[in-house]
């Protein structure tokens, strides 16, 4: 444990959802890392906010703002940290022991630089690379030129590697340094600089991973509805307009999707375009400790909102 740590970016205007990360973990995930905030604007209610350069820019470079707040994980003595964006809150009981201990060895053992918290298994993504034998939780190799490498929903990061990827997508001074912008650059296979980690990057199931683990039975029909969906994902592209393709995707809610494994999460995070995302809003409704958080955020929001207006 005194390897690692939770390291949470936060972009100045979700200062405010700092705090519901921060109470829903100790909640949610029993004996959790260390968790430090990065940013240019604090949370008055957060323990551990990280001290560095983050006013360079502002506030307006995301990228920059997540380097700052590795290196000054790495000064502490951190090899590895859970980057866990502020809005990607848990939203039900995470696997303590998986993520404490199982995920952080198998991850050394394979001499991997990335896992991805958001199961493969799920709706969103399609790849035909292959899993670990049983044993090993079914973690896929992600090795395919289209797989999600480096992207930033939860994930383990070996920090030399977060690092590098910081470094790359700042050596792009013309671009705005944006969360969009960090996974486009890094995902791009072509990248020369990120070819050797490329080959340490891994998803986990989230179906093998959750607190508890999916029968066989629940497996068999997530694998089916993500067959299915991944079929719908493919025609949109060849949809003759653009009118057709966002009536395809509300139909489909192709984001709209809630992992169940070892860190139970929403995929777009609390928000998506302007509201409460609804992913998070029935994730949180299955359970009462979800609805309590739910009811806690609204308030959050609304006194964030009341908060701007003139």
């Amino acid at each position: 444990m005194n390897r690692i740590c939770i390291l949470s970016p936060v972009w100045p205007s979700y200062t405010w959802l700092a705090s519901a990360l921060e109470k829903m973990l100790d909640e949610f995930w029993e004996d959790h890392p260390p968790l430090y905030f990065c940013g240019p604007s604090r949370n008055p209610e957060c323990k551990e906010w990280l001290a560095g350069n983050f006013d360079e820019f502002k506030g307006k470079n995301w990228t920059w703002n997540l380097r700052e707040g590795v290196r000054a994980a790495r000064a502490m003595g951190y090899e590895e940290v859970y980057l866990i964006n502020e809005e990607h809150v848990p939203v039900a009981s995470c696997n303590s022991q998986y993520l404490n201990v199982d995920l952080p060895n198998q991850a050394n053992n394979l001499n991997a630089c990335y896992v991805s918290l958001f199961g493969w298994d799920n709706k969103r993504f399609c790849s035909k690379s292959s899993c670990l034998k049983e044993s090993d939780g079914a973690w896929m190799h992600l090795v395919g030129k289209k797989d999600p490498r480096f992207h930033l929903h939860p994930a383990w990061w070996r920090v030399d590697a977060l690092e590098a990827c910081c470094d790359l997508v700042l050596a792009d001074g013309g671009r705005n340094g944006s969360a969009w912008h960090f996974e486009k650059t890094c995902d791009d296979w072509d990248v020369e600089r990120l070819q050797a980690m490329r080959l340490g990057c891994f998803q986990i199931s989230a179906g093998h991973s959750g607190e508890p683990a999916l029968t066989r039975n629940e497996m068999c029909l997530r694998l089916l509805h993500r067959w299915i969906c991944n079929k719908a994902m493919a025609i949109f592209p060849l949809l003759p307009s653009s009118l057709l393709r966002n009536v395809w995707c509300r139909m489909w809610e192709f984001d709209n999707v809630v992992s169940h494994g070892a860190y139970p999460m929403a995929f777009s995070g609390v928000l998506a375009k302007g509201r409460i995302n609804s992913a998070f809003i029935r994730a949180c409704n299955r359970s009462a400790e979800g609805k309590l958080w739910l009811s806690k955020i609204y308030a959050m929001w609304e006194k964030q909102l009341k908060c701007r207006m003139p």
